[in-house]
């Protein structure tokens, strides 16, 4: 959960039920009060884009919260930060986590009322899972489970560049995409957007790229994740999530889905299927995947950003070479400038030392973890540039014609 001391604040009344500080009566908090000193800057906890940064209105949703600076994140989802002394920020500005956007106060219905002296000084802190009508208003969650499944997971792991995160996924996704007809650019933007570039705690912990519940290969692991009730109120949970051996085992799961719809509709998911990925990424969401209305264009702006649709080009798949001296001694495949190969055909030709660890799917060459190690069609590839320099060699050439690497030592 939360360590709200990380961030420079003490608790002083949590998201739920509670006695109301200025009428006495137990009515729901839908926010977690948050106090550090009086006009001490606030920063965000989310980045995203500012939709409103002024004294909140009776009926808009922000009424008796004074300065209120609402923050929309790339899940649709409203932060708000209410009470404030001041904003420092505007509607329309994009805020990093962690920027500054106003300063504590105690403006609105607070004990303070607006005193110079500061009484009452507090942040009303919330997160609203939708942002209209009337910014969300009623469509309250845990800011601290919110924080917990969407943050709190990814710090201190291994969160990817897009560039390495791409170029660890595409092969999978491009060897998915020829069975299953799935999209690679939808499966691609999809495991970015959901594991947050692969720096999540669940994709961490457990290679699940997509969220998925249950028991996998590898077994399940709990983390805090949010659920709906029927009229759309939400509440946190621990829930169970697939723990798998590797990436490539989180797609091919994914791809099921899609191709195999759910028990009510097996043909749920079929328009996304061999579709262009603009289609896919339509038809993904009105097939329900995900029920925010900004989900496609999060996809297809991933894609079109990092060019994600050359990978749907299944020609652009091609056979690759590997020669030392002289001499072929592996095979692999070219995609996107990035040579992948068998990792033991070129450790064994190098007289390196493999370990396979059939646990966590991964593969370790003379003592070095082959961190690009992905299992496609049951054998275990990875980029040969990282294969070679753990065996001690270097890649020295490459012939973009002939699709040919060349290493020595």
């Amino acid at each position: 959960m939360t360590d709200w001391s990380k961030y420079g604040y003490r608790v002083t009344s949590p998201y739920g039920k509670r006695r109301d500080p200025i009428n006495g009566k137990t009515a729901e908090h839908t926010g977690i009060d948050l106090v550090k000193a009086h006009k001490a800057p606030i920063f965000a906890f989310m980045a995203g884009e500012v939709v409103h940064a002024r004294t909140g209105q009776s009926g808009t949703g922000f009424g008796n919260f004074g300065n209120v600076v609402a923050i929309k994140d790339q899940r649709g989802a409203l932060h708000c930060y209410a009470h404030l002394d001041s904003c420092s920020v505007k509607v329309g500005q994009k805020v990093a986590a962690g920027q500054e956007v106003g300063k504590q106060g105690n403006t609105g219905r607070t004990n303070g009322n607006g005193a110079a002296n500061g009484k009452g000084s507090h942040l009303h802190y919330e997160v609203r899972l939708k942002a209209a009508p009337s910014y969300g208003f009623g469509s309250h969650t845990d800011p601290e489970m919110y924080l917990a499944k969407y943050i709190e997971q990814g710090k201190g792991t291994n969160k990817m560049k897009p560039t390495d995160f791409i170029a660890k996924i595409a092969p999978a996704a491009v060897e998915d995409m020829k069975k299953t007809g799935v999209p690679a650019s939808l499966t691609i933007a999809q495991a970015a957007l959901e594991s947050g570039w692969g720096g999540s705690g669940l994709t961490v912990k457990a290679n699940n790229l997509f969220g998925v519940k249950g028991s996998g290969p590898a077994g399940s692991v709990k983390m805090p994740t949010i659920e709906y009730r029927p009229d759309g109120t939400s509440y946190p949970i621990l829930a169970n999530f697939r723990v798998y051996h590797n990436w490539a085992e989180s797609i091919e799961d994914h791809s099921k889905l899609l191709v195999n719809g759910t028990t009510d509709d097996p043909k749920r998911y079929h328009k996304v299927l061999n579709a262009d990925y603009k289609t896919a990424c339509v038809e993904v969401w009105k097939a329900e995947y995900a029920t925010s209305p900004e989900y496609p264009k999060l996809l297809i702006d991933l894609i079109e950003q990092h060019k994600l649709d050359k990978y749907d080009q299944m020609g652009k798949v091609e056979k690759a070479t590997v020669e030392l001296n002289g001499k072929k001694i592996a095979e692999g495949t070219f995609l996107n400038g990035l040579v992948t190969v068998p990792i033991r055909d070129i450790a064994e030709a190098l007289g390196a030392k493999l370990v396979w660890d059939n646990i966590k799917k991964i593969a370790t060459v003379n003592g070095k973890k082959i961190v690009g190690t992905q299992v496609v069609n049951e054998r275990a590839i990875a980029p040969v540039r990282e294969v070679a320099e753990a065996a001690g060699y270097q890649v020295t050439g490459w012939d973009g014609v002939k699709r040919k690497v060349t290493i020595n030592k």
